[in-house]
């Protein structure tokens, strides 16, 4: 891939994933050429904060009102010009963010994750079936995820393991393409619904947490897989219709052995952690 094109695509994940400011502020500064020039306010502007997704999923309104908030004053420190659309989008978050409580419904946000890999032709999932043989493959995930941990509990956030599970798993589908897959404490929902789109024949998740199992449930309809029993009517085309996913409650402290062992799975995981 052009060293360009990557560099604008790390920007764009690191700022759907709401990573670090500084983080975001350094990948900013490697796509101008080691400042914020106009060409990449505009694609800030353009493939970041005004991106559709995030219309449709915003982030969190504080994390992108602070990250205007250094981006301009690093651009005016360099008298670099600001584009007037910034200081009016950094207005408008200044005012939704007067109030803290009300700046979050219930101390939630949307992250998106993308997931990258070098080239389709290792990767035979419906997920990229219209991308052509040598390009980049991507996969976002969306899911709505509490802003700390204290806020919406353990099992609402995303966790480092279920990152790393999530890329192993999309980089190795033939390990568990048409497996029986069984999660405990499944959070967001991040691992299954990366299992339903590399066609594992069954994925049961489970949460001892009733608002992380409602909150799960949410993002798997939010990224089209459907629920057993849920979601049959939904008139669009489900890249993942032939993987059955099922919702349980479970509280690991309290599953018995046999109970564990009547899911059937080939395959178990936990990733809060």
């Amino acid at each position: 891939m052009e060293t360009k094109k990557y560099r604008q695509l790390h920007m764009m994940a690191a700022f759907l994933a709401m990573e670090p400011i500084e983080a975001l502020m350094s990948i900013a500064r490697e796509l101008g050429g080691g400042s914020v020039t106009k060409e990449v306010q505009i694609f800030i502007h353009e493939q970041c904060i005004n991106k559709k997704i995030c219309r449709n999923y915003p982030p969190s309104q504080l994390y992108v009102k602070n990250f205007l908030k250094k981006f301009i004053v690093e651009a005016e420190s360099q008298l670099i010009e600001v584009l007037e659309v910034l200081y009016e989008q950094y207005t408008q978050y200044l005012t939704y963010c007067k109030d803290s409580d009300l700046c979050q419904n219930a101390g939630k946000c949307y992250r998106t994750i993308l997931f990258m890999f070098p080239s389709s032709n290792h990767f035979p999932l419906a997920w990229h079936e219209n991308q052509q043989i040598g390009e980049p493959v991507t996969m976002t995930v969306t899911l709505r995820s509490s802003l700390n941990m204290l806020e919406g509990g353990t099992g609402c956030c995303i966790w480092p393991s279920s990152l790393f599970l999530s890329e192993f798993l999309l980089s190795h589908p033939e390990l568990f393409s048409n497996k029986c897959c069984f999660e405990v404490g499944s959070g967001v929902g991040l691992v299954g619904i990366c299992l339903a789109n590399v066609k594992a024949s069954k994925v049961i998740l489970t949460d001892g947490d009733l608002s992380s199992l409602s909150n799960m449930k949410f993002n798997l309809e939010t990224n089209q897989v459907a629920i057993m029993g849920k979601l049959k009517q939904k008139d669009y085309q489900d890249p993942t219709s032939t993987t059955q996913v099922e919702c349980r409650y479970l509280t690991w402290e309290l599953a018995s052995a046999e109970e564990l062992q009547n899911c059937g799975a080939e395959i178990g995981s936990r990733c809060n952690l």
